[in-house]
């Protein structure tokens, strides 16, 4: 990248990365935006858009980060956070799987059935190695009315948090 900004100053580079590569500052570890910045003196647009859902009305928007300065272990290192609410299906994603029923009720979840509560799955071996720099495969707001959902069938690691991201419950479970 620095090769292309020295050779064409007003050149438009896109960079679509993931495990925290976008991240600005990350101590002790610089990540590739921070690195981009010191080689380069540009300042990288960066948008995180794997750590926030909802259940917004409209498929997408786009949330300046300093609008999380508040949430528990929600790093703030990047420009944005994009909500993608966009539904595709499981069904779609993993065609060549066999699905299973995921019952999502745990006897030790314990929810305050007025507050949102948020789903996230990841796979287990990329939870294993990665912990939560693993993308989830799907994140969703809990509905206590319908608790059994098709998931394709494996290994997983299951988190239930507030939508404030404080941990309610977690663990690893099998689709059969």
């Amino acid at each position: 990248m620095k090769k292309i900004i020295t050779k064409d100053s007003n050149a438009k580079i896109f960079v679509y990365a993931g495990i925290d590569h976008i991240l600005e500052t990350n101590p002790p570890k610089k990540r590739m935006a921070e690195y981009f910045k010191e080689l380069t003196g540009i300042n990288p647009v960066t948008l995180n858009q794997i750590k926030i859902t909802s259940d917004i009305p409209t498929e997408f928007e786009i949330f300046s980060s300093t609008d999380f300065n508040t949430f528990n272990g929600l790093a703030t290192n990047v420009d944005f956070y994009i909500v993608n609410n966009i539904k595709p299906s499981l069904i779609d994603v993993y065609k060549d799987e066999e699905f299973g029923k995921l019952n999502l009720k745990f006897k030790k979840l314990i929810i305050n059935k007025k507050e949102n509560t948020l789903v996230k799955i990841y796979n287990k071996n990329e939870y294993n190695k990665l912990k939560f720099n693993a993308i989830p495969i799907s994140i969703f707001i809990y509905d206590i009315e319908n608790t059994t959902i098709e998931f394709p069938k494996g290994n997983y690691f299951i988190k239930f948090s507030t939508l404030k991201n404080d941990s309610l419950f977690e663990d690893f479970i099998t689709v059969d």
